[in-house]
């Protein structure tokens, strides 16, 4: 699911292959799209809320028209499963995380291939950009997060710890620290300046935790889990 920067729009995918948009204010679906099998495995809003951007089994971007419904167009990676996507704060790029461990970044407004990231060597779950579009952070099979220059297209940081699968990884709200999650029943805590892992919780999840979000003020932050609970957090003082 993605949420519109005011707060009042999502967008969710399924496996029924529909994208559905919601009123947040009103709780109630204001469109369905029917993407087509396996055509939305993932999807982001971009930051105008003009577009939805959808990954697909194909390797592709798919965008789609938040007020019609209609696809606008399709990003080909050329590559393998689109697994997560992301939009940069500043509207400027698309990107995608693949089976396989490749990240390709598109330019929104030319819809052109901008760069593809290595570094990894297996599937990428999760990728997110920094709030002030400079980085981009991915999480991946290979236990690793990594660290990319947008503007350089060269990967700056790795962290390690993890002991399985990375399936989460996002940025606090001053980018500068992310948090982590992942099949090892971890969330994990990594200061951006000295790359170094600040905060483990290890007790916290019983089964693998697939995603982390910080709140807008980067006061608390959270994850969810196969163990069926959400688990909230101080971000300075722990649970």
């Amino acid at each position: 699911m993605t949420v519109n920067a005011e707060g009042n729009l999502a967008a969710s995918s399924a496996l029924d292959a529909y994208i559905r948009m919601w009123d947040l204010e009103r709780g109630e679906e204001v469109r369905s799209i029917d993407a087509g099998p396996v055509e939305a495995w993932t999807v982001r809003l971009t930051p105008d809320g003009t577009l939805v951007a959808s990954g697909s089994q194909g390797g592709n971007i798919n965008l789609w028209s938040v007020a019609t419904g209609e696809r606008q167009a399709v990003l080909s990676t050329g590559g393998k499963f689109a697994m997560c996507v992301a939009c940069s704060p500043d509207g400027k790029y698309v990107a995608c995380g693949a089976d396989g461990g490749a990240i390709s970044v598109f330019d929104l407004a030319s819809q052109k291939l901008v760069t593809t990231l290595s570094g990894h060597s297996m599937t990428v779950r999760s990728i997110n950009f920094s709030h002030d579009s400079d980085f981009l952070l991915s999480g991946s099979d290979d236990k690793r997060c990594h660290l990319y220059s947008v503007k350089s297209g060269s990967q700056v940081a790795s962290f390690e710890g993890h002991t399985a699968w990375v399936l989460g990884a996002a940025f606090a709200p001053d980018d500068s620290h992310i948090a982590s999650c992942g099949s090892d029943h971890t969330v994990r805590i990594w200061d951006v300046a000295t790359r170094q892992c600040s905060q483990v919780f290890s007790d916290v999840h019983s089964d693998q935790v697939w995603g982390v979000a910080f709140d807008p003020n980067g006061s608390r932050f959270c994850s969810v889990s196969d163990d069926k609970t959400i688990r909230l957090y101080e971000a300075t003082t722990g649970h």
